[in-house]
Parts: C-alpha cells; sequence; structure tokens
C-alpha cells in the first residue's frame, strides 16, 4: 500500500470523528451559561504579588521564605488579614467529612464518558462475535461508540455533562447510525436484483428513517428540541426514500456516495449547533 492510499484511509477514518467532535464542542460552546456572576476587577497594588503558591522552607513570626514551583525563593512578610492554605499529602483512607480537598481524582464527566465508553465497546464485541464484524447489529454499537466523541467534545467545550449533552450525543448516534444503514441498505440494493430476498433491506431502511424522524418531530413539539435540529433528519429520510427507490436501477460510485453523506453530515453540524443556540 503506498503513503497516498494509507494517508487517505487515515482521514477518512478520523474525519468522522472530527466532525462529531465539532459539532457537540459548538454546540456545548453556545449553549455554555455564566453559572456565576463575574468576579470584580482587584484594585491595583504595589505590595508584590497577590498571592503564591509554593514549598514553605522556614518561618519566623510574620516571615517566611517560599520557594515556587519554578524554583524562585520568595521571602515574605504576611499581613495581619493574609489568609493561608496548606496542602498536606495523605492517604484516601485518611480523609473525614469537611476537609478540603484538592486531589488528582478523575473528574466525575470523565468517568461517565469512560464507563458508557466500555459498555459500548463491549456491545460491539459482542455482537461481532455473534453475527459478523461487518452486521448491522455490530456497526451500530460501533457507530454508538463513535459518538461518544460528541461528549467529549461538550466536556471540551464546557468543562462537565450537561442533560443537553447527552441529546447531542443520542440525536448523533440516531442520525451516523440512520447514514449507516442507508450506505449498508444501498449496496444489499444492487445485490436484490439478484437475490430478491435482499428486498426487505430497503424496506427497513426507509421505515427506519422516517421513525427517527417522527421521533425527533415529537420532541421538537414537546418544546425538548428546537425545530431547526428536525431539518437534516429531514433531509436524511427524503434522501433515503429517494435513494432507495431508485437504487436497483440506477448506477452510482460508492466514492459519490461517501461524499453525499460527508456534505449531509455538514448540513446535520450546521443545524444541530444552530438548534441548541436558538
Amino acid at each position: 500500500m503506498d503513503n497516498s492510499n494509507l494517508l487517505t484511509r487515515v482521514l477518512a477514518a478520523g474525519l468522522p470523528l472530527l466532525v462529531i467532535a465539532l459539532i457537540a464542542g459548538a454546540a456545548g460552546y453556545v449553549n455554555k451559561k455564566a453559572d456565576h456572576a463575574p468576579v470584580p476587577a482587584l484594585a491595583a497594588q504595589d505590595s508584590g504579588p497577590g498571592g503564591v503558591r509554593g514549598s514553605l522552607q522556614s518561618v519566623s513570626g510574620d516571615d517566611m521564605t517560599v520557594v515556587t514551583a519554578e524554583g524562585e525563593s520568595l521571602k515574605l512578610r504576611l499581613l495581619p488579614d493574609a489568609q493561608i492554605e496548606v496542602l498536606t499529602p495523605i492517604a484516601a483512607t485518611e480523609l473525614k467529612p469537611g476537609d478540603w480537598v484538592n486531589g488528582g481524582a478523575i473528574p466525575h464527566a470523565d468517568t461517565v464518558l469512560a464507563l458508557v465508553g466500555l459498555v459500548l465497546f463491549a456491545a460491539r464485541v459482542w455482537w461481532g462475535r455473534r453475527g459478523g464484524d461487518r452486521s448491522l447489529a455490530a456497526e451500530l454499537m460501533g457507530t454508538a461508540g463513535l459518538t461518544l466523541s460528541a461528549l467529549a467534545g461538550w466536556i471540551a467545550a464546557t468543562g462537565g455533562l450537561t442533560p443537553e449533552a447527552f441529546w447531542v450525543w443520542g440525536l448523533n448516534a440516531l442520525f451516523f447510525g440512520s447514514g449507516v444503514l442507508y450506505v449498508k441498505s444501498r449496496i444489499q440494493a444492487r445485490r436484490a436484483v439478484r437475490r430478491p430476498e435482499d428486498n426487505g433491506t430497503a424496506r427497513f431502511a426507509v421505515f427506519f428513517h422516517f421513525l427517527i424522524l417522527v421521533f425527533v418531530v415529537l420532541l421538537v413539539f414537546a418544546r425538548w428540541l428546537s425545530p431547526l435540529v428536525a431539518v437534516p433528519f429531514l433531509l436524511a429520510a427524503v434522501r433515503a426514500a429517494h435513494g432507495m427507490r431508485s437504487a436497483p436501477e440506477a448506477p452510482f460510485a460508492l466514492r459519490r456516495l461517501g461524499w453525499s453523506e460527508v456534505a449531509l453530515s455538514l448540513v446535520f453540524a450546521a443545524f444541530i449547533t444552530a438548534g441548541f443556540r436558538w
């Protein structure tokens, strides 16, 4: 395999993850709300730095010597109302209620992301062994796992998980999962010319798209989602109905089919970002 083909495959594999993460990150950024009032600006002072963090070397009365993380040694004199925070490394078993903790625990949002990822990975492996790596169930589980980058993008943009983050992930999983089903159905529809038993796949693909569309529209009427979010799902449903209707007769190139999916994904990115902004 030459370098150009290898680079093309790497970019093709990474593009969906990048698009999903950018979708979630943009939606999270525009949806982020300040949960506290801005901190007032401090009056300018000429008495030196307002705060110092470092290792205490010596103390005598109100005078102390501190070495910062950069190795700088500072001699300081404490004011009567100065506040001091002392951090002492201890074991987790020594903690007690009321202690102020500044530790290296894994953030809760990252833990949730990791646990969901493990569950989806296990489901993907199980379905892959049962029905094959190319089975629809295995690929849908894989898509749900890949779209976890939506949660990662949201965490990066907002610093945590909110109910909106799971909406973004769920919508990504539904949209890209329906795209996987559509592409597989287009390929099987071509085979149905010689294997009529594959015709049911086309009908199921169209039904699945419109089922998702109805679900999203109901959420819009319940005012849980913006009407803008339903637009790409409507386009995907129309695309599926038209594509599957002409699939047996109309020739198509896989490359063209792939780029059309990328274009529809960009439309999805634009509308879902706008939908979570307004």
